[in-house]
C-alpha cells in the first residue's frame, strides 16, 4: 500500500514539473496571446493640450461607430476589452473641450494604447457692445459703436478674434491690447454699412475665435441695447468765461427715462487736448465745485450720459479760461 502511494506521488510531482517547464497552450479564446484570438484591447490616456498636461476624467470615448462607449477614469485612462479588430474612428467628447477623433489601424496588433490631447474651447469673460453719440457744433452728431471683449483660452492658442453680423454682411477682426488683455474695436456707420445706429439696436453680433490650428469657435453673441440721441445741456462755465477760482460746473437736469450716470471731464484747449480732470456723478446731481488743483490756462469741459449698458451721449464742449494768478 505504501509503495503504491509513493508511486502516485512521484507521478504527480513529474506532472507538475512538466507543466511548469513547458508553456501552457493558449487555448483561451479571450487570451490576447492566443494566435487564433481575433479580439483585441484598445486603451489610452486623455489629457489637456495645455502645458502642464493634466489627465482629463469623464471624457466620453466612443468606438465602433458608438456601439462601444466608455469614459475616462480619474487618471484620464480609458479601456475597451475584447473588441473586434476592425479599423475605425475613436471619438472623444467632453464639455468645454473640442471634440476630437483618431483613426485606429490594427494591422497585426492585438493591443493598442494611445495618448490623446484635447483642446479647451475659448470662452467669453466679459463683453460690452455699446453706442456713442458725440454732439458737436452747430448741430452735428457723430456716431460710432464700440465693442470691448475679454476672453479666456486655457491653451493660449488664440490667433484672431472676429465680430460678425451675417445679415449685414459684416465681419472684422478685433485689436488686442497687450496691457489690458482686452480685444477692442471701434466701428463707424460706414464700417457697418448703415445710415443710423438705430438700425442695429437688438441685432445680434457673433464673436468668433480662430486658433493657431485654424479651428473656428463661435463663443457668443452681443448686441447694442440703446442709442442715446438726447444731449445733456451745459449751463456754465461756457463761451470762454474767465474764472479766477476753480470752476463751479452746472448742467441742466437730464431726464431720458432710463437709469444712467453722469461723467464730467475737463480738457486743455489745445490742438491735441489733454484730459486733466474727470468725475462721475449720480443722475440726481446737476452741479459740482471742482476741488482738485488745476493750473491756469485755457480749457473746455464736457459731460456724458452713460446708461446701465454703457451706451453714451457726449455734450457739446464748453470753453473757459482759468486765471488764478494774483494781480
Amino acid at each position: 500500500m505504501k509503495t503504491r502511494y509513493l508511486a502516485k506521488l512521484f507521478l504527480l510531482v513529474l506532472s507538475l514539473i512538466f507543466i511548469t517547464n513547458c508553456e501552457a497552450p493558449r487555448n483561451n479564446p479571450l487570451d490576447p496571446q492566443n494566435e487564433n484570438n481575433q479580439l483585441a484591447q484598445l486603451t489610452g490616456t486623455v489629457q489637456t493640450e495645455s502645458i502642464p498636461h493634466i489627465p482629463l476624467p469623464s471624457v466620453i470615448v466612443k468606438w465602433n461607430s458608438g456601439r462601444n462607449i466608455t469614459t475616462t477614469n480619474s487618471e484620464g485612462i480609458f479601456f475597451f476589452g475584447n473588441i473586434n479588430r476592425e479599423d475605425g474612428w475613436l471619438h472623444f467628447e467632453k464639455e468645454n473641450y473640442v471634440d476630437d477623433s483618431i483613426f485606429i489601424r490594427w494591422n497585426e496588433e492585438k493591443q493598442i494604447n494611445k495618448l490623446i490631447s484635447l483642446n479647451h474651447r475659448p470662452f467669453v469673460d466679459s463683453i460690452n457692445f455699446y453706442s456713442i453719440v458725440e454732439h458737436r457744433y452747430p448741430s452735428e452728431k457723430r456716431y460710432k459703436a464700440e465693442i470691448v471683449l475679454r476672453i479666456s483660452d486655457n491653451d493660449n492658442d488664440t490667433d484672431t478674434v472676429f465680430v460678425t453680423n451675417p445679415t449685414l454682411s459684416f465681419s472684422t477682426s478685433m485689436d488686442f491690447n497687450a496691457a489690458t488683455k482686452f480685444f477692442l474695436k471701434s466701428l463707424t456707420l460706414s464700417d457697418l454699412g448703415i445710415e443710423s445706429l438705430n438700425e442695429i439696436i437688438g441685432r445680434d453680433f457673433e464673436i468668433l475665435v480662430k486658433d493657431n490650428s485654424g479651428r473656428l469657435f463661435n463663443i457668443g453673441v452681443t448686441n447694442i441695447k440703446r442709442v442715446i440721441n438726447e444731449e445733456v445741456q451745459i449751463i456754465s462755465p461756457i463761451n470762454n468765461d474767465t474764472l479766477t477760482s476753480l470752476p463751479f460746473l452746472n448742467w441742466k437736469r437730464f431726464l431720458p427715462g432710463f437709469k444712467f450716470t453722469y461723467l464730467a471731464q475737463i480738457y486743455t484747449n489745445e490742438i491735441i487736448p489733454e484730459l486733466v480732470w474727470q468725475k462721475s456723478f449720480s443722475s440726481e446731481e446737476i452741479q459740482y465745485q471742482i476741488d482738485s488743483h488745476i493750473e491756469s490756462g485755457d480749457y473746455f469741459w464736457v459731460i456724458w450720459c452713460i446708461d446701465e449698458f454703457y451706451n453714451q451721449s457726449k455734450s457739446k464742449p464748453a470753453s473757459f479760461v482759468l486765471n488764478m494768478e494774483t494781480p
